[in-house]
């Protein structure tokens, strides 16, 4: 998507479009190194997974929502140069924002489930004599 956004960026033509492609090349870039290191920790220290991926989030979301922002307000400006192209960015704009905050964390939970909280003893077995 950030050559979809690079072409917005040319074909708009502002000064102030290239710093909105840089903003979506970082957004991304944050994102996609966050998420391999997220998949690096699940398979090669998997117990430290879960503080990471929990760490990790907060990142991991805000870098969507400013990926997404900059694809929606990049397709607002190529409404009238290319409609199409703007309901292409538009869509996947607003997509990438409504996956980050509603499917992402329902489908997070569901593959990655938190343990439950506090620690469950069992009870010590009974010690006594066997009966034979």
């Amino acid at each position: 998507m950030t050559g979809a956004a690079w072409w917005a960026c040319r074909r708009i033509r502002t000064d102030w479009t290239i710093a909105a492609f840089f903003v979506a090349v970082f957004a991304a870039a944050l994102n996609g190194t966050l998420r391999v290191h997220v998949l690096f920790t699940e398979r090669h220290n998997p117990p430290a997974f879960r503080s990471e991926l929990e760490r990790s989030a907060p990142w991991l979301h805000l870098s969507d929502g400013v990926f997404g922002l900059v694809l929606l307000v990049l397709a607002g400006l190529l409404a009238r140069p290319a409609l199409g192209w703007s309901v292409f960015l538009g869509a996947i704009g607003a997509g990438i924002i409504i996956v980050s905050i509603a499917v992402e964390p329902a489908t997070t939970q569901a593959g990655f489930p938190k343990p439950p909280s506090g620690v469950r003893r069992r009870p010590p077995a009974k010690s006594g004599p066997k009966s034979t």
